[in-house]
């Protein structure tokens, strides 16, 4: 092809090799409406891929089926402590008993971006995971996160701090 024709041969040989194919793979793929979409948006000079906070962008990648709308309106995103544990008591415990059981054994409650890692990659999808270390104020009680399978759903949702928890229920800590 003569040079000039379509400017740089060799940029439109890269483009054509890296992004062009890259978009073409993803407009193909599951979300190829929504690439397709923020394409035409790029090509008019449009701002595209407005993303939200770094907690929703978090708790999007999860792809759950129901999650409480507090959560993004009252909780933010701590660091992540990599070494977990998680307890199962197998008996109804409060949720102060549950953190001094953690603490004695040299772990502290997890927070909600240690649940929402968790639930990326060690998750079994089934059975209630608690969050103790992250709580807010909602209507005059202290809320926890917590992950949870109701039928065929995956949800994160909020739960009373002065629950006494299910014995099956399971509270992911980190260590100290």
């Amino acid at each position: 092809m003569p040079k000039g024709m379509l400017g740089n041969s060799e940029t439109l040989r890269r483009l054509m090799a890296g992004p062009i194919s890259d978009l073409l793979v993803k407009v193909n793929g599951e979300d190829g409406d929504e690439w397709e979409r923020q394409f035409a948006r790029f090509l008019r000079k449009e701002t595209t891929w407005e993303l939200g906070s770094p907690l929703s962008s978090a708790i999007a990648a999860l792809k759950l089926d129901w999650v409480n709308p507090n959560i993004e309106k009252h909780f933010t995103l701590e660091p992540v402590r990599r070494e977990r544990k998680v307890f199962r008591f197998d008996l109804s415990i409060a949720s102060e008993d549950a953190v001094k059981q953690m603490e004695k054994e040299g772990w502290s409650p997890a927070n909600l971006a240690e649940l929402l890692d968790y639930a990326k990659s060690e998750w079994n999808g089934k059975g209630w995971v608690v969050a103790l270390g992250s709580s807010a104020q909602l209507d005059g009680y202290r809320c926890v996160p917590y992950l949870d399978r109701y039928d065929a759903k995956r949800d994160l949702a909020l739960a009373w701090w002065g629950n006494d928890w299910d014995g099956g229920c399971r509270f992911l800590a980190a260590r100290n």
